[in-house]
C-alpha cells in the first residue's frame, strides 16, 4: 500500500482512478472540510450531504479535474461553493404553502427576510460611498475569493497597498453601518 506522503502525488493518483487514493484522499480531508462546512450552516446533515455531494462530484468528473496548486484549498472552495448552493436552494423551495404553516414560524421568516433583505439593501449603498479602489479591492476579495497577493497582482499595486486598501474599505463600512444603525434607532424610538 502506498502511503502518498504529497498532495499533489496522490491527486493525481487519485485521477488515474485509483480508489486508495480516493479513500486517503476522503479520510484526509473529510473531518477538516466538513468542519468548515458547518461554519456556513448549522444543520449538520446539510454540511455533511454537500461533502458527500462534493466527493461523489470530484470521483465521477476525476478526468476532467484539473491539478490544483493547492489540492487542500482547491477542496475547501469546492465545499464552500457547494454548501452556498445549497443554501440557495433551500432559500428558494419551500416545502409547505405560506399560508399552511404556523403563524409564528411564518412570522419569523417574514423577519428574517426583511431584515435580509434590509442589510442587504443598507450595504449596497454604503459602498456607493467606498472610494472606488477600496471597493474594487472589496469586490476582488469577498466576491472572487482572491488572496491578498492576487489582489495585488490583479490591481497592479503592490501586496501592502492592497492590504491598506482591504483596511480601509473595511472600515470605512463598519464606521457607516454603525453611524446608519445609530441614526435609525433615534427613528424607531
Amino acid at each position: 500500500m502506498k502511503l502518498y506522503s504529497d498532495d499533489p502525488e496522490l491527486w493525481n493518483s487519485f485521477k488515474a482512478g485509483n480508489k486508495k487514493a480516493y479513500e486517503i484522499l476522503l479520510k484526509r480531508y473529510y473531518a477538516p472540510l466538513f468542519q468548515y462546512a458547518t461554519r456556513f450552516t448549522k444543520d449538520r446533515e446539510q454540511a455533511e450531504d454537500c461533502l458527500q455531494e462534493s466527493f461523489i462530484y470530484l470521483w465521477e468528473h476525476r478526468a476532467s479535474l484539473g491539478s490544483p496548486e493547492s489540492v487542500r484549498f482547491y477542496l475547501f472552495k469546492t465545499i464552500r461553493n457547494n454548501v452556498f448552493l445549497a443554501l440557495r436552494k433551500s432559500a428558494i423551495e419551500i416545502s409547505v404553502p405560506f399560508w399552511m404553516e404556523d403563524e409564528s414560524d411564518s412570522e419569523s421568516r417574514l423577519i428574517e427576510f426583511e431584515t435580509k433583505n434590509f442589510n442587504e439593501r443598507k450595504l449596497s449603498h454604503l459602498m456607493d460611498g467606498v472610494p472606488e479602489r477600496q471597493r474594487e479591492a472589496l469586490y476582488l476579495k469577498y466576491f472572487q475569493e482572491l488572496s491578498v497577493d492576487q489582489i495585488a497582482t490583479v490591481m497592479g499595486v503592490n501586496k501592502q497597498t492592497a492590504s491598506n486598501f482591504l483596511y480601509r474599505g473595511l472600515n470605512y463600512l463598519r464606521e457607516q453601518w454603525y453611524q446608519l444603525s445609530v441614526v435609525l434607532c433615534c427613528f424607531v424610538i
